[in-house]
């Protein structure tokens, strides 16, 4: 982890003694066996590997919210762990012109699939003699993947921790129900009635569309961000959710999860062990209530009856069967 001025004054001294300077650039927010790889080749072709790594505002600007998982500082103390790494510096801009002019090293190394000709750091390299080089992915894994596989680890995890003994359930659709549309804070009321009907026994799952993940204005970590937010919220009244079903699909795809079909609710009512006849889906839309009886539950809708009377009628008629 080098000040540029000190890195430049490294890098022509290198050059001076006849040593290939070579340069590349990156995320490397999750590293992987792709990364090692490919610096590991990189340095092959040089005498001395410079890497940057885009800071976390550039990160942010370039793979969207929620993203780095990890500070600039972490990743970068990675890269200067491995052996094929000489130098490593932070890169504030989204593309590195900037430092490749300054440092003008030998080599600027790109991984991927391009035309060396065509990339707008060719014609950067070309005012020295530099030259671009492509190094291709043996692997199609990305930090990206990683964090879909993550997710998709965890759900199979809660998946197979199913609940013994049949309970009744309470499906609850999140924004505009839970928290208010397009904010986070909780809606008067809602926590307190969620502990009541909890301490009756319910099991609480939440039954959301969310079909900005399908058209990627919301990425995967910034939704499970988002859920972690209301569910600290929820907590802090000593409120447990068993599980979030949410349909990312959009309406064109017509999936069998989103509302108002009942897929969600189906596979809530099976993976929690939910009791069909004294379960309910609580909602504030249409389309929750339509798949609510979709899947023959009762159903109540907030934007009618206020959270207090909605506890109130669930207590009432689960004393009633």
């Amino acid at each position: 982890m080098t000040r540029l001025a000190e890195l430049i004054r490294t890098v022509r001294a290198h050059q001076a003694g006849g040593r290939r300077i070579g340069f590349t650039c990156g995320v490397f927010d999750l590293l992987h066996r792709g990364h090692v790889e490919y610096l590991a080749e990189a340095r092959r072709r040089c005498d001395f590997l410079i890497v940057a790594v885009n800071t976390d505002a550039s990160v942010a600007r370039l793979k969207g919210p929620g993203r780095p998982l990890q500070p600039v500082g972490d990743r970068m103390a990675m890269m200067a762990a491995l052996a094929a790494v000489d130098a490593v510096i932070p890169q504030d801009d989204d593309r590195p012109e900037a430092l490749l002019r300054a440092l003008r090293p030998d080599f600027y190394f790109k991984g991927g699939d391009y035309d060396p000709g065509r990339l707008r750091s060719a014609a950067v390299l070309d005012a020295w003699g530099g030259k671009t080089e492509v190094i291709a992915a043996d692997s199609d894994l990305s930090s990206s993947e990683l964090v879909f596989r993550v997710l998709a680890a965890d759900r199979l995890r809660m998946e197979a921790a199913k609940p013994l003994g049949r309970a009744p359930g309470l499906l609850v659709d999140r924004d505009g129900t839970l928290n208010e549309e397009g904010r986070l804070t909780l809606l008067p009321g809602a926590a307190r009635a969620l502990r009541r009907l909890q301490d009756a026994g319910m099991r609480i799952a939440i039954i959301t569309n969310r079909q900005s993940l399908g058209l990627g204005i919301v990425n995967p970590v910034d939704a499970m961000r988002e859920h972690g937010t209301v569910l600290r919220a929820l907590g802090e009244h000593g409120v447990d959710v068993w599980r979030i079903y949410q349909c990312p699909h959009v309406l064109p795809e017509r999936c069998d999860c989103r509302k108002p079909r009942p897929g969600m609710i189906l596979r809530a009512l099976n993976e929690l062990n939910l009791d069909p006849r004294s379960s309910c889906v609580v909602g504030n839309r249409d389309v929750d209530l339509e798949a609510g009886r979709a899947a023959g539950l009762a159903v109540w809708s907030v934007a009618a009856t206020p959270w207090c009377r909605v506890a109130d009628e669930i207590l009432e008629r689960l004393g009633s069967l």
